[in-house]
């Protein structure tokens, strides 16, 4: 069921990605809500190409009365839901139906990420832990974080356990919420899948139903929701009950709470009553047991305190939680510290709550910058204890290594600003030489984790190493330190940074372009069988094998010399990704040494020349390039514009790449989106394509000057690089993972600084007022 109701930008994207699915035996059902604009338009050229499409009308009624009136026009075994602006993945319906087939499950549900231009993709929040593991045949009872799994289209339901509980939306926003809390509740079993089924779109202009936060009958909607999920959590078991509670705080009561900052005067008296219904169901014993700042906000509407509530709310949007509060000594009880939030001793708010707990002076620790310099690894970042201040009797000091084998590391200090936005003794530079580094590597253990020691006064703070900055700090390559040891700089799933060693490598030495064609060179030491192949890893997931290509051989002064050609038809025709957005997969690139089943296949770490290779068939592009690891890696997309290079040219800022589209009619320009609006401002610069080759040069004042005083909006000033071609919509430039070894580049504007960086899979261009 796909109802739609004003979203001609987005629809045709939306239907396209469910008509592409690998399961094909599907029915689509497509609600017109009297839709107001060209969407209608849309949906009937689907139903003339595609018969699998069907088109039904109502009057508008919204989106949950819209999704009753398709679920009965449906005539299939399951049912499932998808915004009209949203996207699904290729695979997500064939493994959740497949999945259902085997288990006997009443629904599945999969993972889901957040997507737009200016972000690219990224893990969905909301989805994050109850999708963090597939598990089968599960239930609400043995998994109680699915009482927070709010939303309805990331599933896919048995129709005869639909019509059995006789479900139905209620004409609410916030309809997903009372619905699919009820399906868990009333499931035998449910499969969750980790892999992401479903893209939600985060449009640019903040339009969407679920991004018109602060509009009362908005929030009015969010409680009745709210409301019909507490009756059902109250007779749930505890467990389960106290998740739905604090969901609730975290989200609904916050949103009330936040929008006392653009509540007009007049309709105060309402919100704090609204407010009040919301905050009676919930109960001190929930909110209190959240964040404190949340707390704060909750007795301050207790009180019925509305200047108070605007000032806190005013605080938190303009990112006051963010780390830059620091706490102050209590002014008759010193040793304690407390946040310097609004409503701090006033007679309505009890002080305690203002208190900073012992564990928040903790150590925090970042990470600017990772380089190679004559053979030692060279770290520069901060380190502070939290609501302290650094001065001159602090101390940084640093040991590399674990345990009874591990080793200080040399380390000096200076002037930094600090977490709290002021410039004190927090920064330091510490050196891995390479005595240091080849006492690391004779250990033998296959990584090398740093600890960090903060000491100032009688404070100390112990914790490893980790905050490494977005760019090269997570992509620094690495580099030889042995007779075939190799020291890769490298970032743990927790966050932490280590020394990889990676041990007689195969090495990629060279990758050529040819017409259809890339040529790899491979090298390396040790046993190796008569009959290698290089494989492009399958989906293991989905059970695809691997691509396998014949390597060629030849042996020069000890070492072991591979050839091998990849065709990218061969490519382009087998590898298919499930992202509905970039169309993008990315494999990686193993060596199979032909010495038996108990001998696994050896990745390629990356030696060729810093810049990627690209070859194309018909429309499609194939990169070899490397991963964040420096691991060789293979990228099938769609013709892409790739950003490969950025400089600063003085007051200019200069980025150039490939145009695999080869299109004469390229356009590219930095962007910056409006609130509430789809409406932006661009800045075209100068640009120059020369056959495949683009650059585009930007004076830089005018992205420091257009600022969001100037235009009276209330964001930062955030620029993105898009393109377009042949008079396509507009997309985000893709960025070529060896440019962000060479980002962030920084640009001073004297009272305003510009920093280059990538997001996701955006390149953006942030100003700012000078700390």
């Amino acid at each position: 069921m796909v109802p739609f109701y004003g979203v001609e930008d987005y629809f045709a994207d939306c239907l396209e990605s469910i008509r592409r699915q690998r399961l094909t035996d599907i029915e689509v059902i497509l609600v017109d809500d009297g839709s107001p604009d060209g969407s209608r338009a849309i949906a009937e050229d689907f139903v003339a190409r595609d018969s699998r499409f069907t088109l039904v009308t109502q009057e508008n009624a919204g989106l949950g009365p819209a999704r009753n009136t398709g679920t009965a026009q449906a005539t299939g075994e399951y049912l499932t839901f998808v915004d009209s602006d949203d996207l699904v993945s290729a695979g997500g319906f064939e493994q959740m139906v497949g999945g259902l087939d085997r288990s006997g499950s009443s629904f599945a549900g999969g993972n889901a990420r957040r997507f737009n231009n200016s972000s690219g993709i990224r893990q969905s929040w909301s989805h994050r832990e109850a999708f963090a593991k597939t598990r089968i045949a599960t239930h609400i009872l043995s998994h109680p974080v699915l009482a927070r799994d709010r939303m309805v289209w990331n599933k896919i339901y048995r129709r005869s356990f639909w019509d059995e509980f006789g479900y139905e939306f209620p004409a609410i926003r916030y309809e997903d919420y009372p619905v699919t809390f009820k399906a868990h509740l009333d499931a035998l079993t449910v499969d969750l899948h980790s892999d992401a089924v479903y893209y939600w779109r985060e449009r640019e202009s903040g339009d969407s139903i679920t991004q018109l936060a602060y509009r009362y009958d908005n929030l009015l909607d969010r409680v009745v929701s709210a409301e019909m999920v507490l009756d059902q959590a109250d007779t749930s078991s505890p467990k389960v009950r106290e998740q739905v509670y604090l969901a609730l705080n975290e989200s609904d009561f916050v949103t009330i709470a936040q929008a006392f900052a653009s509540v007009p005067d007049d309709d105060i008296p309402a919100l704090l009553q609204l407010g009040g219904r919301l905050a009676d169901r919930l109960g001190d014993e929930f909110v209190g047991s959240g964040h404190p700042y949340t707390y704060i906000q909750y007795r301050a509407l207790r009180a019925g305190d509305a200047p108070l509530l605007r000032e806190l709310a005013e605080f938190r949007g303009g990112g006051g939680l963010q780390g830059r509060a620091r706490g102050q000594r209590h002014p008759r009880q010193p040793w304690r510290v407390e946040y310097p939030y609004p409503g701090l001793g006033s007679d309505r708010i009890p002080r305690s709550l203002y208190a900073v707990p012992r564990t928040e002076i903790r150590l925090r620790t970042t990470i600017g910058a990772v380089e190679w310099e004559e053979g030692s690894l060279v770290l520069t970042g901060t380190a502070e204890i939290r609501h302290h201040v650094s001065g001159d009797d602090t101390s940084i000091t640093m040991r590399v290594g674990k345990g009874s084998g591990s080793h200080p590391v040399p380390v000096t200090t200076d002037a930094a600003v600090d977490s709290h936005g002021d410039r004190t003794r927090v920064g330091f530079r510490a050196a891995l030489d390479p005595d240091l580094l080849g006492r690391l590597q004779a250990a033998g253990t296959p990584v090398s984790p740093i600890e960090v020691t903060v000491r100032s006064g009688r404070l100390r703070r112990t914790g490893k190493l980790h905050g490494a900055a977005v760019g090269h700090p997570q992509w620094t390559p690495g580099h030889q330190v042995g007779d075939g040891v190799w020291a890769q700089p490298a970032t743990t799933s927790q966050g932490h940074f280590v020394v990889s060693w990676l041990r007689q490598p195969w090495l990629l030495t060279s990758v050529e372009a040819h017409p259809g064609s890339a040529r790899l060179t491979i090298s390396g030491r040790g046993a190796i069988g008569s009959n290698p192949t290089l494989l492009v890893e399958g989906q293991k997931r989905r059970h695809e094998p691997d691509l396998v290509f014949p390597v060629g051989r030849e042996d020069t002064d000890g070492a072991v010399v591979l050839a091998v050609s990849i065709p990218a038809a061969a490519v382009a025709g087998s590898v298919a990704g499930d992202d509905p957005f970039l169309h993008e997969s990315v494999r990686g690139l193993k060596l199979d040494l032909d010495l038996g089943e108990d001998v696994a296949p050896e990745l390629l770490l990356w030696q060729a020349a810093p810049h990627g290779v690209g070859v194309t068939h018909l429309d499609h592009l194939v990169r070899f390039t490397r991963s964040r690891g420096n691991r060789a890696a293979l990228v099938e997309s769609p013709l892409r514009v790739i950003a490969e290079s950025a400089r600063l040219d003085g007051d200019v800022l200069e980025v150039s790449g490939t145009n695999w589209t080869e299109s004469r009619e390229l356009h590219v320009g930095w962007r910056q989106y409006l609130p509430n609006s789809d409406d932006f401002i661009e800045e075209e610069g100068e640009l120059e394509v020369d056959g495949a080759s683009w650059r585009l040069r930007t004076p830089v004042t005018p992205l420091l000057e257009t600022t969001a005083d100037a235009l009276d909006l209330q964001h930062s000033s955030e620029w993105v690089l898009f393109c377009s071609w042949d008079g396509q919509a507009a997309t985000s430039v893709a960025t070529e993972p060896f440019l962000l070894t060479t980002l962030p580049l920084t640009h001073d504007g004297g009272t305003r600084t510009g920093t280059l960086a990538p997001s996701g899979e955006t390149l953006h261009f942030r100003a700012s007022d000078r700390d």
